[in-house]
């Protein structure tokens, strides 16, 4: 009797580390990124662009993707950079209150509010 206690209790500790395995490796998984065409879509939805500005904002986000391409060795900081620009030059097309939403909706970089720390 003691045998069956003891090797049913061994099957649930080892079913209980082989889902808690399981379910670690999930936790960074990340969807998939948006593209320019998705992204833009997203923002002329969201903040009711016109269609000249959705142009130029497709442009800016298609040069900055271009140079990204081949980053090689840039840093952290130098890429904070860009993207900081390229914040600054999309703000320069919109509207006060678009800006506003813009920066609500955090549409350039959605993953940024989320948890950054505990990487292995």
């Amino acid at each position: 009797m003691k045998k069956i206690i003891v090797l049913a209790m061994v099957a649930v500790l080892g079913i209980g580390v082989v889902f808690a395995q399981s379910k670690r490796g999930q936790r960074g998984v990340r969807p998939p990124r948006m593209n320019t065409e998705q992204r833009v879509s997203h923002m002329k939805e969201s903040l009711k662009l016109t269609d000249e500005q959705a142009s130029k904002i497709s442009a800016l986000y298609a040069d900055f993707e271009a140079g990204m391409k081949n980053p090689g060795k840039v840093g952290r900081d130098a890429m904070k950079a860009k993207r900081d620009s390229l914040d600054m030059k999309v703000k320069e097309l919109l509207t006060e209150e678009q800006k506003a939403k813009y920066d609500s909706l955090n549409v350039h970089r959605p993953m940024a509010r989320g948890r950054q720390g505990n990487r292995k």
